[in-house]
């Protein structure tokens, strides 16, 4: 066989189509702007009412503050240590945990939602801020409660972006598995 019969064949064998090339980031954007208009006005809610007020209590932590007023008995990393010490505050944060990966799912795969996932934090931060004693009843302590919510909102944007990366990836196996 010559050289020649070996470029012959290779003309005369089909050759696999071109991929096509994949489309630039504004040619994307561009194309899904509807999506992006539609999704835009919740996400301005979700950023005045759910992120900013996170980061927004982080200030009022270092303080001994009843919401009324200016804080004014500035404690620093007082607040932050005492929950850190708190074993109420840790087994609300562990039975939310469970209740994250215990019944979630369950809620999930049988047509529930992850509705009520956060009452106990809640109720504990409660608690804090204007239950115990009748005299912390008159005058809450707004700032041991916003310690105790910046760090459980913490813990909530770090599960939530586990949960995120843990779907894409189901995703992405899922997709890969029917190509």
């Amino acid at each position: 066989m010559s050289l020649l019969d070996t470029r012959e064949r290779r003309r005369a064998s089909p050759s696999p189509p071109p991929v096509a090339a994949r489309p630039g980031l504004g040619r994307r954007i561009r194309a899904a702007k509807w999506s992006y208009a539609y999704l835009a006005p919740m996400a301005v809610l979700l950023l005045a009412f759910v992120v900013y007020p996170i980061f927004a209590s982080f200030g009022y932590t270092f303080y001994r503050w009843n919401g009324i007023g200016e804080p004014g008995d500035y404690v620093g990393l007082a607040n932050f240590r005492q929950i850190l010490h708190d074993d109420i505050f840790w087994g609300a944060v562990g039975h939310t945990f469970v209740y994250a990966f215990v019944l979630v799912p369950v809620q999930v795969l049988t047509g529930g939602g992850p509705y009520f996932a956060t009452e106990v934090v809640n109720t504990y931060i409660y608690h804090l801020a204007f239950g115990g004693s009748a005299g912390a009843a008159a005058q809450p302590d707004i700032g041991l409660a916003s310690a105790a919510s910046f760090l459980y909102g913490l813990l909530l944007i770090v599960f939530s972006a586990l949960q995120v990366l843990a779907l894409r990836g189901i995703s992405r196996r899922r997709t890969a598995a029917h190509q």
